[in-house]
């Protein structure tokens, strides 16, 4: 074998070995939820420009992998060429590449974040620290693709709401979207860089996206779009123009986004001065009438639980309902959906510590030597979570690294992941196995952002610098809400690390309960410091007021306030207080129509009301959402005038009432997500019972 043909095989071997197999199982349509912040972007191979410079220079710049991403960059890439250095910078056109995304994997190999650029061709340059004379340019080596999808992972069934963002783009009315080989629905064009439509149904995997305007050549980019199960997205709610003379109704299942036909719709609480219809083989319902300016409207269906939203101002209500888990509801046993299944990807790479020897493994710096034999060095590689009220959960033993791992670079680990564009980061630290209990102290972490994952398929080559030290503090004071005669009784604080959009670190000894009022001020030890890879992070701290040890209802939650200071405590006083339920009273007789809410006065004004009714065990329930000034609401009687619809069951009921408040609410524009705690920034909940004859 020719010299330049050794040089290249291993390195087409890689890119061979990352091309994906995939199969996943979908989860409920509403999952797909309103938007987590910023972009996911996924990549199943890599297209990168020729490997056709001489390999026998020593600076020689061969390829990026993968060769193209979205304009506003943020993914890991893989630099290929000779005489990389830990000294090594990166350009991407023009702009450089920060320090603290660059790592030097060995001479022939370095891993960037790539940075945002104009759509288009990139040349990519490398030079060692100042040396000009190592500097090499591959000309046109990245491509900035013209469109971006958001979110860009949706449900295998179909019905994720995405929108897409252009680069000097030109589109119009008329502009058609095909996601892999199916047409994308009602496509808008909201300017002449960005749409959004509806996705098809489609089996899992990476598929790319083709828009075609008229008048213009079709854009295509590849892998734009993923098939998984996903938590982002934007479903169902109310949208349209303000409610006039006409009312458009859309029923879907929530589990396999499939139209409900004969869905009963009611525009109206009494019965008797309601507007009704069933919607269509499409899942559509019509209505003509004075609707406007303001009309609640239920939709009911046959072994589908209810919902209705209070006080329509539009003119579209997409409802999506969940299925009756019964076997009267279906032949034989129940289908079971959701879940992940068989569709976690798998991540692999390396914690790599700085060393005074150029590409050997760095020791553990930073992290304490044991200091007896129930004692080790251990680090754990976890994902950012969306959630800012997530906390830390120590992995199963097996999963630690050490530093008997193997590795060149660094000490290799390996995790299983959900398809997406994820941040990984690594906690370093000792721990502790005592009497069968483990606890563990981080002292270093390390971070690796835009590692793009594909439902079936492998990532490897995933490098973490470790080397943050988790050595600073914060102070967080806490006012809680006013107590209820059944509750809280107990305040549980905690603090996280959200990094930049990429979503939330939670940290071992960052959380603690406390009895109500408090003690005033907590502080939290053990947070990095907000520079380098971190500059753009943020600590966030949340709040729980809860009764019982669980902190259960009634309950009062802060779900996030975000600060880069911590010279001044983080002030945690804006809870919305606990809402009460005036009728019925607890306990007592309720006849299925009407409810009354209060709760005591001040703290943070609630944006909305979710009230839920579940009977026969939990079996049935109806959902309520509530614009935020009434107190008030009375519903249709569908238990007895529809008796074959799902609404409510004879018996005992329970009655969730919560009271939230929405990052910029419009209640024009209510989305599936709000109606629940990921959507909410804070949020008051108590449940009673009552009794339906």
């Amino acid at each position: 074998m020719r010299p330049r043909a050794l040089l290249l095989a291993p390195l087409l071997a890689g890119v061979v070995g990352c091309l994906p197999s995939i199969t996943t199982v979908p989860g409920l349509q509403t999952d797909d939820d309103a938007g987590a912040a910023g972009p996911t972007f996924v990549d199943a191979g890599a297209t990168d420009a020729p490997y056709d410079l001489p390999v026998a220079d020593p600076h020689a710049l061969l390829g990026v992998d993968p060769g193209h991403g979205p304009f506003p960059g943020g993914q890991r890439r893989v630099l290929h060429g000779n005489g990389f250095t830990s000294k090594s910078r990166v350009w991407f056109g023009a702009t450089e590449v920060a320090a603290a995304d660059v790592v030097a994997i060995d001479p022939s190999r370095v891993q960037v974040v790539a940075p945002a650029g104009p759509a288009g061709p990139a040349d990519v340059r490398v030079q060692q620290a100042d040396d000009a004379s190592t500097s090499r340019t591959l000309v046109g080596g990245y491509h900035y693709d013209a469109f971006y999808a958001d979110p860009a992972t949706g449900s295998t069934s179909g019905g994720t709401v995405v929108r897409l963002h252009g680069d000097g783009t030109a589109w119009t009315a008329g502009t058609t979207v095909r996601i892999g080989n199916a047409a994308c629905a009602g496509v808008v064009v909201t300017s002449a860089t960005a749409l959004s439509c509806t996705t098809p149904k489609g089996p899992a995997g990476a598929r790319s996206v083709t828009v075609s305007a008229p008048g213009a050549a079709a854009l295509t980019v590849l892998d734009a779009f993923t098939y998984a199960d996903s938590d982002n997205g934007f479903k169902g709610g109310l949208s349209g123009a303000p409610l006039a003379a006409s009312l458009r109704v859309l029923a879907f299942d929530n589990w396999t986004g499939d139209a409900i036909e004969g869905a009963l719709v009611v525009a109206g609480d009494a019965l008797d001065q309601a507007a009704t219809a069933h919607t269509d083989a499409a899942g559509v319902a019509t209505l003509a009438g004075a609707f406007g300016p303001r009309r609640s409207v239920t939709v009911a269906a046959a072994c589908h639980q209810a919902v209705t939203f209070v006080d329509v101002p539009v003119d579209t209500v997409t409802a999506y309902l969940d299925p009756i888990v019964s076997p009267a509801c279906g032949s034989g046993d129940p289908t079971l959906v959701g879940g992940s299944g068989g569709d976690a990807a798998s991540v692999s790479g390396e914690l790599v510590w700085p060393s005074t020897n150029e590409f050997k493994r760095g020791l553990w710096a930073g992290v304490p030597q044991p200091l007896d034999a129930t004692e080790r060095q251990a680090a754990y590689v976890l994902i950012a979570s969306g959630d800012p009220g997530a906390t830390f959960s120590l992995p199963d033993a097996a999963l630690a690294v050490t530093p008997d791992a193997t590795g060149s670079a660094g000490y290799a680990f390996a995790i299983a992941a959900p398809g997406g564009n994820l941040a990984l980061y690594a906690l370093a630290g000792i721990e502790r196995t005592k009497a069968g209990a483990r606890t563990f102290t981080p002292f270093v972490m390390g971070l690796a952002r835009g590692v793009s994952t594909v439902p079936g398929g492998s990532t490897g080559s995933v490098f973490l610098r470790m080397g943050i030290p988790l050595d600073h503090a914060l102070a967080v004071h806490a006012v809680p809400p006013a107590a209820t005669p059944r509750g809280p009784d107990r305040l549980a604080l905690a603090t996280t690390l959200q990094i930049g959009n990429d979503g939330y670190a939670p940290l071992p000894g960052l959380r603690r309960v406390l009895a109500l009022p408090g003690p005033g001020d907590t502080t939290f030890v053990g947070l990095p410091p907000l520079d380098g890879a971190l500059a753009d992070a943020w600590y966030v701290a949340t709040a729980r007021a809860g009764s019982g040890a669980s902190l259960a209802t009634p309950m009062s939650v802060v779900g996030a306030v975000a600060t880069r200071d911590t010279s001044t405590p983080v002030a945690l006083d804006a809870f919305v207080q606990v809402p009460q339920v005036v009728t019925p009273g607890p306990g007592g007789a309720w006849g299925g129509q009407h409810l009354a809410f209060d709760a005591a006065p001040g703290g943070a004004p609630p944006d909305l009301r979710v009230v839920t009714v579940s009977s026969g065990g939990g079996l049935e329930s109806w959902t309520l959402a509530i614009p935020a000034g009434s107190t008030e609401v009375t519903l249709p009687d569908v238990r007895n005038a529809y008796p074959s619809v799902g609404s409510i069951m004879a018996g005992p009921v329970a009655i969730g009432v919560t009271s939230a408040t929405v990052a910029a609410f419009d209640y024009g524009n209510l989305r599936y997500r709000q109606l629940a705690s990921r959507g909410w920034t804070r949020w008051a909940t108590d449940v009673v019972t009552a009794h339906v004859p």
